[in-house]
């Protein structure tokens, strides 16, 4: 096991350093009243992680707010460090199908939340957006999406499903340059 502060070194992953997180990110309720969801590896996981070498952190949702995060939380040395890999050898085959469901509940609670007609379109931000299963669905539903994806090789599989490509910025949440309305 890896203490908190060391960094670990493996041949297709570069470097990452361990943060520990001792409270809630949203709300700053203490982790330890935090819930255990499960553990989540860096590479494609399956049913028997037990079996399958790699780093792994805890996964925790926060009773008080719900926000889910990892902790202790993995930093890379290098987005690339992280973010350098094919789609396809982090998802399953089956993720890259778009379902008409996925992400819908989601859509329709967060549109009748901040639905205005005077304000027209509803707006969504998706940072880390992956292949952009979540920006299509949003899109469906009517929203006026923007997605950030410092991964060229995910923002490459993005474009497939987005409608708004000039949306889609292949650059880190930080260096993204963003409509002041996501400031």
């Amino acid at each position: 096991m890896l203490s908190l502060s060391q960094q670990y070194e493996a041949p297709q992953v570069k470097a990452y350093l361990f943060e520990a997180i001792t409270h809630c990110e949203m709300c700053g309720a203490p982790d330890s009243q935090s819930k255990i969801l499960g553990q989540r590896m860096n590479s494609r996981q399956g049913l028997r992680t037990s079996r399958l070498q790699g780093i792994s952190t805890t996964i925790k949702r926060c009773r008080s707010c719900g926000l889910i995060y990892a902790n202790p939380l993995p930093i890379p040395s290098q987005l690339s460090d992280h973010y350098a890999c094919p789609p396809e050898s982090y998802w399953s085959k089956e993720y890259f199908e778009c379902k008409p469901d996925y992400f819908g509940l989601q859509a329709f609670k967060a549109k009748s939340f901040i639905h205005s007609p005077m304000h027209g379109k509803p707006k969504a931000l998706d940072i880390g957006c992956g292949i952009g299963k979540a920006i299509k669905t949003l899109n469906d539903a009517g929203f006026e999406t923007w997605g950030v994806e410092p991964s060229s090789s995910f923002h490459e599989k993005a474009l497939e499903f987005t409608v708004n490509n000039d949306r889609l910025l292949n650059i880190s949440a930080e260096d993204a340059g963003l409509p002041n309305s996501f400031s």
